[in-house]
């Protein structure tokens, strides 16, 4: 859980040799936030929660020893996959994780989010379509996120809307974003994908790519019942040609609690599924997401407290977790 305890979080400021004004000087440099003294006796009184990302921010971060890779992926379109590849990625990044989001759907969400311009990456070939096919070098296509250390960005541009039709004729077309993604791959520890939302040759690739699938769906029948196909494609390409590749879980998103709909299909989801996969705290619905979305800043930046966050901090200690077994699978 990444809810962090107020006496662990005693012992953390004590282990870090910090008086609670200077764990608030600390956090405020890592977050660019304004907590105060006052602030960090309430959590360590546990008269406040202690926030998931001052919980994140504080873990001791992990060696880089093999990259995680993540698909954010729903063929349904409209189910929060850009809001929570930010998120996630920004999250990852706040305990120390270097992180890339890599933007392959041609709608370029994840790209205008950042404050990147789409038309403008067409005009000087630096995107991640030019990339994959036309021989630019993937690193110009990258940039930090502003107000985020450790997380980037590899933008896209409109010209992306092409790519279902020139990758068709290319050699070994579904592995043209793992070939892209090579020469940067050592220099993120995590890389998350944000898919279209098609079971198109731009997905396929991403799968052929990932190790782990985090499926966010909202609470609402179109969404939820066009998860089985995903499933299978998933399983298909585990089956012919990613025997690594494995669902992350499932995150409902823009849940809405007073909705008897949405209590309907949060339950469905958690009794069809649940046996099988995680099925993450829901994402509550609110205007935090596409605020920060026209301001072109990242939720957690713009709004810490925000609800829903907390399912992101979640998602991030699994992935840390994975991360973590990983690293002691390599060294014994």
């Amino acid at each position: 859980m990444v809810a962090m305890a107020a006496e662990r979080l005693r012992e953390e400021r004590s282990r870090l040799g910090l008086s609670q004004q200077g764990l608030a000087d600390l956090l405020n440099d890592k977050l660019g936030r304004r907590f105060d003294k006052a602030r960090v006796s309430k959590w360590e009184s546990g008269k406040e929660d202690v926030p998931s990302l001052v919980a994140l921010c504080l873990r001791t971060p992990e060696a880089v020893t093999r990259t995680i890779r993540i698909a954010i992926a729903n063929q349904k379109g409209g189910v929060g996959k850009t809001t929570s590849s930010l998120n996630l990625g920004y999250a990852l990044a706040a305990a120390g994780n270097p992180t890339l989001v890599v933007d392959l759907d041609q709608q370029c969400n994840a790209t205008i989010s950042v404050g990147q311009n789409p038309i403008d990456n067409d005009a000087t070939g630096r995107t991640l379509y030019h990339a994959m096919l036309h021989g630019q070098p993937v690193i110009e296509a990258i940039h930090p996120v502003k107000g985020a250390k450790g997380l980037d960005v590899l933008g896209n541009g409109q010209f992306m809307a092409r790519f279902e039709i020139e990758a068709v004729s290319s050699i070994e077309r579904e592995r043209l974003l793992a070939r892209t993604l090579k020469p940067v791959a050592d220099r993120y520890r995590f890389i998350l994908i944000d898919c279209p939302p098609t079971m198109s040759i731009a997905t396929t690739n991403a799968l052929f790519f990932v190790d782990w699938v985090l499926i966010p769906t909202q609470t609402e029948a179109l969404s939820v019942t066009g998860i089985p196909l995903l499933l299978s494609h998933i399983e298909l390409i585990a089956a012919a040609a990613n025997p690594d590749l494995r669902v992350l879980g499932i995150l409902p998103t823009m849940f809405k609690a007073r909705n008897r709909t949405d209590q309907y299909w949060l339950e469905h989801i958690e009794a069809q599924y649940g046996g099988t996969f995680t099925v993450f705290p829901p994402v509550p619905q609110t205007t935090a997401y596409p605020t920060s979305v026209d301001a072109q800043r990242i939720a957690f930046e713009m709004a810490p407290e925000a609800k829903g966050l907390n399912s992101y901090g979640v998602v991030a200690e699994q992935l840390i977790e994975l991360a973590r077994l990983k690293r002691e699978a390599v060294h014994g």
